[in-house]
């Protein structure tokens, strides 16, 4: 799946700017936890 924008952030405030980004239709958001593990294992998914 291809993303507009990844957001790396931690807790809540992930979610609000996703949610916050995704208010127009199009755009699709991905939050990950920024932990290095999880970023590098999405990070390669999405490449």
């Amino acid at each position: 799946m291809k993303y507009d924008t990844i957001i790396l952030a931690l807790g809540s405030i992930g979610s609000i700017l996703a949610t916050r980004l995704t208010e127009e239709p199009n755009h699709i958001a991905r939050v990950i936890p920024p932990t290095f593990e999880r970023f590098q294992e999405e990070f390669m998914r999405v490449l």
